[in-house]
C-alpha cells in the first residue's frame, strides 16, 4: 500500500520552472545594468545547469528580451529596459503551458456531467488565464530589481 505521499506523487502534474528561473536570469541582468553576463554565472547564481540557462536565453532571445555578445569579454544583456520587460513577456517566452489542461481521454459521452463538463471548464480556464496574465502583465523586471537590488552585488 501507498503512503499518503507516494499517492500524491502518482497526481503530481509537470510544472514548470522556467519563468522563475528567466525571471532569475533577467533581474541578474538588470542589476548589472548592461554589463554582459555569461551563463556559467547566472546558471551558479541561479543553482541550475549552464545549458539550462543556455537554452532559456535562447528563448529570451528570439523573443527580443536579450542580446548576446560572443567573445571573450561576450555574455548577455538586456534588449530593452527593464521597465519594458513584463514578467508576461518572460512567460509567454519560456513557458506554454496551460493552467490546467483537459484530459487525455475524453469523459465518458453517456455521461451528464462527462458530455457537458469540458465547456463549462474551458470558461474557468479562460477566465484564470485572463486573471494569470493580467497579473503577470503588472510586474516588470524593473520592479523585481529594485526589490533585490539592495541585497545584491
Amino acid at each position: 500500500m501507498k503512503t499518503a505521499a507516494e499517492a500524491h506523487t502518482v497526481f503530481a502534474m509537470p510544472v514548470s520552472s522556467r519563468l522563475a528561473v528567466a525571471t532569475h536570469i533577467l533581474t541578474v541582468m538588470a542589476v548589472k545594468e548592461g554589463v554582459p553576463v555569461g551563463s556559467e554565472d547566472i546558471a551558479k547564481r541561479a543553482s541550475t545547469n549552464a545549458a539550462v540557462v543556455r537554452k532559456i536565453i535562447s528563448m529570451l532571445g528570439r523573443a527580443g528580451i536579450t542580446t548576446s555578445q560572443p567573445g571573450a569579454k561576450g555574455g548577455t544583456c538586456l534588449a530593452r529596459s527593464p521597465e519594458q520587460i513584463t514578467l508576461l513577456d518572460i512567460y509567454r517566452a519560456v513557458d506554454s503551458q496551460e493552467i490546467f489542461a483537459s484530459p487525455n481521454c475524453p469523459p465518458d459521452a453517456a455521461c451528464p456531467i462527462g458530455s457537458r463538463i469540458g465547456p463549462v471548464l474551458d470558461v474557468v480556464k479562460a477566465r484564470a488565464t485572463d486573471a494569470m496574465q493580467a497579473e503577470l502583465a503588472a510586474v516588470s523586471i524593473a520592479e523585481i530589481a529594485a526589490k533585490l537590488k539592495p541585497a545584491t552585488a
